[in-house]
């Protein structure tokens, strides 16, 4: 299997939350990335995370503290 394994929570705002597992082929991501973008840019509450559970952002891992920091206050969100 080549491709990025996902689990996606999404928030709405009637506090319902929505729970995906996607795999992402490698063909894809570029696309799926621009799709998250989009939902991050509007406002939507996503949870990202790879196939161990590790938190993520636009498929990327092992973010570090600053770039952790940027994306939080870029996008208001908690981590």
């Amino acid at each position: 299997m080549k491709g990025f394994v996902i689990k996606i929570e999404v928030e709405l705002k009637e506090n319902i939350v929505s729970e995906y597992k996607i795999l992402v082929k490698n063909k894809q991501r570029e696309q799926f990335i621009e799709l998250l973008m989009k939902f991050y840019k509007s406002g939507a509450r996503i949870n990202e995370r790879d196939e161990l559970g590790a938190k993520c952002f636009l498929l990327k891992g092992n973010l570090s503290y600053k770039e952790i920091q940027e994306i939080k206050s870029k996008y208001n969100l908690s981590w």
